[in-house]
């Protein structure tokens, strides 16, 4: 083989390695933007469980139920730790790309999808469950 064939051939490598890692880190990115969009939607209910948390505090004070109401605000703080601790844990794309690989960080990123599933249900469940006391 010459030269001149084997440079042709490690250039065709190098392009080949280029477009492939281009691939993989839009795949990864396509994944990220799914989670992301989960997570955007469920993101605001922890105003309102704040809010939620406030008023029940102020109904506790008054109120007969108050062992029940203090039971929906701890529900209701679970859930929002929650999602505050997902975010904080969650790995950005770049590294995940890096560290394990596009199949590792599309796996990673389905299993924060299915967490941020949860979480989202956790917060909704938590914050319908604390209308039941006015």
């Amino acid at each position: 083989m010459t030269i001149e064939k084997c440079k042709g051939l490690l250039f065709l490598g190098l392009v080949s390695i280029f477009f492939s890692c281009q691939s993989a880190q839009k795949a990864v990115d396509q994944k990220w933007d799914e989670v992301m969009e989960l997570h955007d939607i469920t993101m605001p209910m922890s105003s309102d469980i704040n809010r939620e948390v406030r008023r029940l505090k102020k109904l506790a004070i008054v109120s007969p139920d108050s062992l029940q109401i203090s039971e929906a605000i701890k529900e209701l703080q679970y859930a929002d730790e929650q999602m505050w601790r997902w975010m904080n844990n969650i790995k950005q794309p770049i590294s995940l790309l890096d560290s394990l690989g596009q199949q590792g960080a599309i796996q990673y990123l389905n299993e924060m999808q299915i967490e941020m599933g949860s979480i989202s249900k956790l917060m909704t469940t938590s914050l319908e469950n604390s209308k039941d006391y006015k």
